[in-house]
């Protein structure tokens, strides 16, 4: 049985009318999907926080009880899909499995963690609170597992820690001290010494290699400490690569600012690039942009490049472009070439291999409203696969097939107003958000000489059609930038709308009001990969059930 968004959107209507599912308003992950078994629907669209109804301790107890029902077979379901799970289910599903001593199980659903919840799983099985609440609630005092089998527990932690590398225990000392203290754990080997070294005290005992770049942090904290910026730079440049944080911390505790000259000034920048990760990379380029130079540039635009490219690390679309627009106009132009425009080509490649065929993709927008996000995000798409846009006006629609990204990056380093105006001159448009009022029988026309089974990505504020919603309702795969017009095959990514002014009496009411999709163009590529999982997901439990 082929599982698209029509029979997922069925399963979650026909659970929510039972009880089995929450309303879209009390999810984390607000999609109004299932794959028929409310924990696998749970465990990757319920967070643990509060909700518009439900405080974190009703999620909470809602997601125990859930995980404390569930069979042998849907946990390992879970197990073999962990990834496609969020992370306070994947806690929850390491405990449940602790407390029935199946540790091949845990080990698959702590692996799926990052780092910082690795570390502090001990904690979750004696003081689960400190873990998953915020507030003073992290200080109530309860148990999931009534059993915490402490000295399995503190075996267990001694692999975790063994397998934990240096960048991580560094960063996440906090979590390990609360953890061993919990666990009354005693140090076994020099390794565990050091690292219980780092946790209560300064960590000055580091000598284990393995557990670099501890050693090398702790000496250029001293270094610095007694001899200043010259040794530190000796220190630094002998040893490990320290995270940025780190590094940054250790100038910020010494006064030293990068933005300001000063002895060495120069090869501290240097070395800020060099520590800088990709994400890092982007989230500073603001920051930094007075003092980059062109080899700072082309250091972190192939660090991005190999990461993301070539390496896989994903890098949300949305984090990438607002960290290009919000740089000064200067860098811009620096860096589109070497750093953005690769990216972008990838990110259209990747969510293009999302959406499986047939195609072309459709993407459909106002002639007269052109939102850069939403845009770049057509941009991206026809650069790496068939692609039409549909530019829908007053009177009559009309088709694009040779308008993508190729066009659009020459003017990515104009300022948003500047992009804004080019584009509508370029697509025809007449004016910019002062209009909202589209031909929608020549749409309706336009779309059903598409195949029904072929994607349609939707980006029309303010419109509300029996027209349209007549000519989605055969279509397979809708995604809609704004409010759903509510066919079967369509799904709403995500949409804000903002009151800028308004004029109420007891009669009659006047209001303006702005949209804004840049979280829908972000969350695009996001909700395919939670759509595929939705899909896989359903086919196991499918199997499962036969």
């Amino acid at each position: 049985m082929n599982v698209g968004i029509k029979e997922l959107k069925r399963r979650y209507r026909e659970n929510l009318a039972l009880g089995r599912a929450l309303p879209t308003h009390d999810l984390g992950v607000p999609l109004p999907l299932s794959t028929g078994n409310p924990l696998f629907d749970a465990a990757m669209t319920e967070k643990l926080a509060a909700t518009t109804t439900l405080d974190a301790p009703e999620h909470l107890a809602r997601g125990w009880h859930m995980v404390r029902g569930a069979s042998a077979a849907e946990r390992a379901i879970l197990a073999e899909h962990a990834n496609a799970l969020l992370n306070d289910w994947k806690l929850l599903l390491a405990l449940r499995a602790w407390e029935l001593g199946e540790l091949d199980q845990v080990r698959r659903f702590v692996r799926a963690l990052p780092w910082g919840w690795r570390l502090a799983f001990p904690t979750c099985v004696v003081n689960p609170a400190a873990q998953l609440f915020t507030g003073w609630r992290k200080r109530v005092s309860f148990r999931l597992v009534e059993d915490p089998k402490w000295s399995e527990l503190r075996t267990y932690y001694r692999e975790l820690l063994a397998a934990a590398p240096g960048t991580a225990l560094l960063k996440y000392r906090t979590t390990v001290q609360e953890a061993m203290a919990l666990l009354h754990y005693r140090p076994e080997g020099e390794r565990e010494t050091e690292v219980h070294d780092l946790a209560f005290a300064r960590g000055d005992s580091v000598r284990d290699p393995t557990l670099e770049p501890i050693g090398t942090y702790v000496r250029a904290r001293e270094a610095l400490k007694t001899g200043g910026v010259a040794k530190f730079l000796d220190v630094i440049g002998g040893g490990a690569e320290l995270p940025i944080t780190s590094y940054m911390g250790l100038l910020g505790s010494a006064g030293i600012r990068l933005k300001q000259a000063g002895e060495h000034v120069n090869e501290l920048r240097d070395q800020a690039v060099r520590c800088a990760t990709p994400v890092e990379s982007l989230l500073r380029l603001k920051e930094w942009s007075p003092w980059l130079t062109d080899a700072h540039i082309e250091q972190l635009s192939a660090r991005v490049r190999h990461a993301v490219i070539e390496k896989g690390f994903d890098i949300p679309f949305a984090k990438v472009l607002k960290a290009f627009l919000g740089s000064p106009p200067a860098l811009r132009k620096r860096v589109r070439d070497p750093l953005l425009a690769p990216l972008l080509r990838h990110f259209g490649t990747r969510v293009a291999s999302l959406l499986p065929p047939p195609g072309p993709i459709a993407f459909v927008m106002p002639v007269n409203v052109v939102h850069l996000t939403s845009f770049l995000l057509y941009a991206t798409l026809a650069a790496a696969a068939p692609t039409q846009l549909v530019l829908v006006k007053k009177k009559g629609a009309t088709v694009k097939t040779d308008f993508g990204l190729d066009q659009v990056i020459g003017h990515l380093t104009d300022e948003t107003h500047e992009i804004q105006r080019w584009l509508l001159s370029t697509l025809g448009g007449v004016s910019t958000v002062s209009d909202y009022t589209y031909d929608t029988a020549a749409l309706a026309k336009v779309l059903d000489g598409i195949d029904p089974a072929a994607p349609v990505v939707l980006d029309m504020p303010f419109l509300d059609s029996m027209d349209i919603l007549t000519s989605l309702i055969p279509r397979e795969r809708v995604f809609n930038l704004n409010t759903a017009f509510g066919a079967p095959g369509e799904i709403c990514v995500a949409y804000e709308y903002y009151q800028r002014f308004a004029l109420v009496d007891d009669k009659w009411s006047y209001r303006v009001w702005s949209r804004w999709s840049d979280g829908a163009a972000s969350r695009f590529a996001e909700l395919l990969e939670k759509l595929g999982h939705f899909e896989r997901l359903a086919k196991a439990q499918s199997g499962a059930s036969a």
